[in-house]
This record gives C-alpha cells, sequence and structure tokens, in this order.
C-alpha cells in the first residue's frame, strides 16, 4: 500500500544527465534508480531525480526522509565546478 508521503509526491521520469542538467542548472540535484554504465567515470543512461536546489545543505534536508527508503542515492552539481583558489594567490 503507498503511503501519504509517496501519494503526495509526483512521480519522477527518467532523464539523461544532459535533460538533468538542462532542466536544473547551477543546482545540486539527489539522484536515484540511477542505471550506470561506468559509475568510475559518472556515466550512466538515465536516472530519477529525487529533489533539486541551488542550496547543498537544502536539497539534503528536503529530500532526507525519501532518501532513507532507498538502496541508492547520489547528489551532484549541474553546473561547472569553481576551483578553489588560496586568498594568498588571489589578485
Amino acid at each position: 500500500m503507498m503511503s501519504e508521503l509517496q501519494a503526495a509526491l509526483p512521480v519522477p521520469e527518467r532523464l539523461t544527465w544532459s535533460e538533468i542538467c538542462q532542466r536544473y542548472p547551477d543546482e545540486w540535484v539527489v539522484l536515484i534508480e540511477t542505471k550506470w554504465i561506468d559509475a568510475d567515470n559518472f556515466e550512466f543512461n538515465t536516472a530519477l531525480v529525487l529533489g533539486h536546489s541551488i542550496n547543498h545543505g537544502e536539497v539534503l534536508r528536503r529530500t532526507r526522509p525519501l532518501r532513507e527508503h532507498v538502496m541508492e542515492s547520489g547528489i551532484y552539481f549541474t553546473g561547472c565546478a569553481t576551483p578553489l583558489v588560496p586568498s594568498a594567490l588571489q589578485p
């Protein structure tokens, strides 16, 4: 039987990484049910987006109750990574 929480959630659709990046640009996304091609090189066919936010902590907080019920989940950023530059090297 479906719980109230499950019934209230929208049914996620399977998306490719490209589709996820287009739909949620520069956001943190929590992915579940990932169909991996090569997990070591972050290559997958499709995944379900459990949640998304521009704030890392916020998406983790919002998806925590749901992540406790799945076998595997991951959080990824859809934008470009900005390298950290030590303050001594900044102009």
